[in-house]
């Protein structure tokens, strides 16, 4: 009872009930897994920075990205949207109803149907943030153009698509394990 009380109070004075599901994520994600969603494009991107950065195209590329990267996220939204309404329309089928080992939320074993929910619904909220951060660096960088922010601007782009391409990969992979492998 007492979890779904502290749960009620995020959204108390202003709406932050979706935040419920990324709060479900991070309850629920293993090490392993959040190597490859978090760690793995972190490492990515500090790569690219260092290599751009040394080679003095960070510039261009956050303008290449700033042209691309709009309609790479609508697309990328587009897809989460089908992939939850696939989910929520198939609920009936028994590999819904399967218990993951190892994850609970509370007291209560996570489903597949549940982990595939929040997995994407996460992707989406992630996908939209990032495309209003893609849209606040196109307004404001003509403001302030300056070496230190564009490397972090850089890295940040190069961190949000990896994490969601990463976070997108297991979760069709799951579907695909939780199907077909026993």
């Amino acid at each position: 009872m007492k979890n779904k009380r502290e749960k009620k109070h995020i959204g108390k004075y202003l709406y932050f009930d979706w935040l419920l599901p990324i709060e479900d994520y991070f309850s629920i994600i293993k090490l392993k897994e959040a190597v490859f969603d978090i760690v793995l494009p972190i490492v990515i991107s500090i790569v690219a920075v260092v290599i751009y950065s040394n080679n003095l195209l960070v510039q261009s590329a956050i303008e290449k990205l700033n042209e691309i990267l709009p309609n790479i996220l609508a697309i990328l939204i587009g897809f989460s949207i089908s992939a939850i309404a696939i989910i929520t329309s198939n609920n009936d089928n028994k590999m819904y109803a399967k218990e993951i080992e190892g994850k609970y939320l509370g007291e209560h074993v996570v489903t597949v149907y549940r982990y595939l929910l929040i997995i994407m619904i996460v992707t989406i909220v992630q996908e939209v943030l990032t495309l209003i951060f893609v849209f606040l660096v196109c307004f404001f960088r003509a403001l302030c153009q300056n070496f230190i922010i564009d490397n972090i601007i850089l890295g940040l782009y190069v961190f949000l698509i990896l994490n969601i391409l990463a976070i997108l990969v297991r979760a069709v992979v799951y579907v695909y394990v939780s199907n077909f492998l026993r």
